[in-house]
């Protein structure tokens, strides 16, 4: 089952391609995202990138994207992809995965294709493959094919294998020769971690039909010296994404001490308490977790330096058992050929220096202590993506699984703090992410500062003051004061443990400064001021935040209105297929040349689609027995292949739009097809071996005929049902923004509010306006709060239910005088849209309920002035 985000991925790069058959690829890509595409001087291929944090699945994404590749793209139902990993390990793992049919990666390429043929680069030296009749994945590193490695030599030497692919070419049998006809799909799997630079040119030699590259950490800026490229970010997946879909562990809990054996012994005592908490999740969900403590021993074997075998004797003299302490290294490796998720093993602790590289995975490893010399960046950067990943990738009930624990044998807490943000940066994470998803456990140094939870988990800053005198306690006890410092007559020290609201902390500031001698007042802003910096997670709860949804009455209850009111008022019948079914010139031309005349051409007038056109000729999608039109009598004289395309397609769709079938039952989407093609003989006199051979051309075709059917039949019956005038509100249908229901992607720029319900806004769209829309509601004198809207939350957030989908408008405003404000921001080319005038319909019908309630669509011309005279 794919997560929301790897849906949403997979969504960008299929309206790409389907964009990009019709338009210049940097159009399609600024549709897509916004943004510039970054061309490459004589290439006109696609190559675009996934940004995808470590632990979010890019295996995955990437196997879910070859049939849009291969089918939408490039219209074929079988290529050849070569896939580039960044180590051998990773190769290894790949492999593993995409050859297991029981594995679900292998089952959902099954799935989409009929024949799947998982090659390692070594493998197909070796043997024959043939894209013509399987999709051919060959796997290998950057190293497959840099001709100054030894074993990459094979790539470009004969090879009598793949001279009968070759024979129409008076060229060399050589596995370079084969993907340049063929034009491969290039899959880079963070290629550019490997130990050989990768240069792009070089893939680009292979002559590619597109190159998909996943990534944490995109490269983001182009030197054309050093034969370097920007990534085209087609996009991006952000940390919090990963933390909603409980993919990895988060926040980090950090505790810092200046005392090996007490971190060894506090990295026990959380390894417990996380088993004993294990067994009470497993009595829930009957899912098994034994947590492991992994321990990185010291590198260099002096008397003082904790080595493995010298922490291995520490733990036992503790009282854990031999059979449950592995040790890891270059040389001893007692973890290998261990299955550490099975209940028979016992292993609880791994001891390791840096044997545990790049592809080693288990989500069982929760804490991490680390022993040896944090002056190096380098110390944990392998370590900390291990205790990342989340058993079985779902929510915990026992909130405590959910978390990673790091304790570090180290005076310097920031230093500490700031190597894990800087690692996990690496990892993919936003630098304002990494910052905030750091967390300081109890009873670390007094004097390090606590840096807060990005997800809520309240664990806020202890900042201390050593006041050196004793303090007016009647002023400490004022209720502007007292819920928010703690004061010690003895150490006389005061401390900071929570900050108030953000409209109240500038007099909090001053009475503190007043309270304390003249000297002190400039540490107590500086104190409150790193507080703030580092963006602690303080909802502020000053009043409730409710908003009513539109509800209809049902059979005397009042239920939400939303899209299943719509189905049930649509009717499709025979009379309805029929008048549909067919598809013009406009729709479908059969002699359209796909890719072609839309790309600039090179020097030596190389299009990318004259290559691929090239390939295509020599490994034609399907051979069908011939099936011969009767002009004369305009009908078939087979339909038995006619039958066998239609059920075809309608696999495909049926597989890919549920959207279809919640308007049209699978009887009615089969007969849809079937009547198209039929019609597509009768009427316009196409042969079906054409259509077979445009199949993939064909499906879109239908597929954007069906789409529009049934956008066509939702607005129909959403029509009806707006006249009905049977809504209404109801306390029983609420959004309730409670403290820990807002999960937003943070915007860097959230500490330029003061009004808003949440300290983190969601983050805002890349055109600027809807960024200066919220300053101008944050600083209006009427406006008391107000909230960023979060799209696609529907169970957090405010919506209205459209004729096509859910809308969640940008800003949800509350006033003085009690009244609720939704605004949704539009810029100027939106203004006249059908889709903008049904939202704007709609929002007014569910204003029009309640005088406590305003609509507003706001665009660029205007939003001040509709904004001020609401109040």
């Amino acid at each position: 089952m794919l997560k929301k985000y790897q849906k949403a991925s997979i969504k960008a790069l299929d309206t790409f391609c389907n964009l990009a058959q019709s338009r210049p690829i940097a159009q399609a890509f600024k549709e897509v995202t916004g943004n510039q595409y970054l061309e490459i001087e004589e290439f006109s291929t696609p190559y675009v990138c996934m940004r995808v944090p470590t632990g979010g699945g890019k295996t995955l994404i990437a196997a879910k994207s070859l049939r849009i590749l291969t089918n939408e793209y490039l219209g074929k139902a079988y290529h050849l992809v070569f896939w580039l990993a960044p180590s051998d390990k990773i190769v290894t793992q790949t492999l593993e995965a995409l050859k297991d049919k029981r594995h679900f990666y292998r089952t959902l390429l099954d799935k989409e294709f009929d024949n799947v043929n998982v090659l390692s680069i070594k493998e197909a030296y070796k043997q024959k493959f043939d894209p013509k009749e399987e999709l051919v994945i060959i796997i290998g590193t950057i190293q497959s094919f840099r001709a100054k490695n030894k074993d990459a030599r094979k790539f470009y030497a004969e090879n009598a294998n793949y001279y009968e692919m070759l024979k129409h070419r008076d060229i060399k049998p050589s596995m370079e020769n084969v993907m340049k006809m063929i034009k491969p799909i290039i899959i880079l799997d963070e290629a550019h971690k490997s130990s050989t630079v990768l240069s792009l040119e070089s893939l680009l030699a292979l002559e590619p039909s597109f190159i998909l590259e996943l990534t944490a950490t995109p490269v983001t800026q182009t030197s054309k010296a050093k034969k370097i490229y920007a990534s085209n970010i087609l996009y991006t997946v952000n940390a919090t994404a990963l933390k909603k879909e409980s993919m990895i562990k988060l926040p980090i809990v950090l505790k810092t001490l200046d005392d090996t054996r007490l971190i060894l012994q506090e990295g026990i005592v959380k390894r417990n308490h996380l088993e004993e908490l294990a067994k009470l999740e497993e009595m829930h969900t009957e899912r098994y977790i034994r947590p492991i403590n992994l321990i990185r021993a010291d590198e260099n074997r002096g008397d003082d330096a904790f080595t493995y075998d010298k922490i291995k004797l520490i733990l036992l003299e503790m009282g854990i058992k031999d059979e449950e302490i592995a040790i890891q290294t270059g040389k001893l490796k007692e973890i290998d050929g261990v299955n550490l998720l099975s209940r028979a093993c016992p292993i609880r602790y791994i001891i390791t220096v840096d044997a545990l590289k790049e592809g080693w995975d288990c989500p069982f490893a929760y804490v991490l202590s680390v022993v040896s010399n944090m002056e190096s960046k380098t110390a944990i950067e392998q370590l900390i993506g291990r205790v990342l990943r989340m058993p079985y990738v779902e929510e915990k009930n026992k909130a405590e699984l959910g978390y990673a624990y790091v304790y570090v044998a180290s005076k310097n807490f920031e230093f500490v703090a700031q190597t894990i943000g800087d690692t996990l940066v690496k990892s993919g994470f936003e630098a304002f992410e990494a910052k905030i998803s750091i967390n300081n456990s109890e009873n670390t140094h007094d004097d390090m500062a606590e840096i807060g939870g990005l997800f809520g988990d309240g664990l806020l800053a202890k900042q201390q003051v050593d006041v050196g005198r004793d303090i007016d306690l009647e002023m400490l006890s004022k209720p502007s004061i007292a819920p928010y410092v703690n004061y010690n007559s003895e150490t006389k020290k005061m401390t900071i443990v929570k900050l108030p609201t953000r409209s109240k902390r500038e007099s909090f500031v001053k009475t503190l400064q007043s309270m304390v001698p003249v000297e002190k007042r400039k540490e107590v802003k500086q104190i409150v001021e790193v507080i703030q910096n580092l963006n602690l997670a303080i909802v502020d709860m000053v009043s409730d935040f409710t908003v009513p949804l539109l509800s209809v009455e049902e059979e005397g209850e009042l239920l939400a209105f939303e899209e299943s009111y719509i189905l049930d008022y649509i009717s499709i019948d025979e009379s309805d297929i029929i008048k549909n079914a067919s598809l013009s010139i406009d729709e479908f031309d059969i002699d359209l040349k796909e890719h072609i005349g839309v790309i600039d051409i090179s020097k030596d007038n190389r299009m990318y689609v004259q290559s691929l056109d090239e390939g295509a000729s020599l490994f034609n999608d399907e051979e069908v027995s011939a099936t011969v039109v009767d002009h004369s009598h305009g009908a078939y004289k087979s339909n038995t292949v006619a039958h066998k395309l239609s059920t075809s397609i309608a696999k495909i769709i049926h597989d890919e739009n549920s959207d279809i079938l919640k308007v049209l039952t699978s009887t009615q989407l089969n007969e849809f097809i079937y009547l198209v093609i039929s019609r597509l003989g009768t009427d316009r006199a196409i042969d079906v071996q054409s259509l077979v051979e445009k199949k993939y051309q064909l499906k879109r075709a239908i597929l954007i005929k069906l789409n529009d059917f049934v956008k066509t039949s939702k607005k129909m019956s959403f029509n009806k049902l707006l006249g009905s005038g049977n809504f209404t509100l109801s306390n029983e249908n609420m959004v309730e923004f409670l403290p820990n229901s807002y999960e937003p992607n943070p915007d860097s720029r959230s500490g330029n509010f003061n009004k808003h319900h949440y300290e983190y806004v969601d983050k805002f769209d890349s055109h600027k306006e809807e960024y200066k829309v919220a300053l101008f509601i944050d600083k209006l004198p009427q406006v008391t709060t107000w909230i960023r809207n979060i799209s696609r939350d529907h169970k957090n957030a405010f919506w209205l239910q459209t004729s096509s989908d859910k809308f969640y408008p940008d800003f949800i405003i509350k006033l003085d005088n009690g009244k609720t404000v939704v605004a949704e921001y539009k810029g100027k080319m939106l203004e006249t849209t059908d889709d903008t005038k049904e939202k704007e319909m709609l929002g007014e019908l569910w204003a029009s309920q309640s005088d406590e309630l305003e609509f507003l669509m706001l665009y660029k011309g205007d939003y001040m002035e509709k904004l001020r005279s609401v109040f």
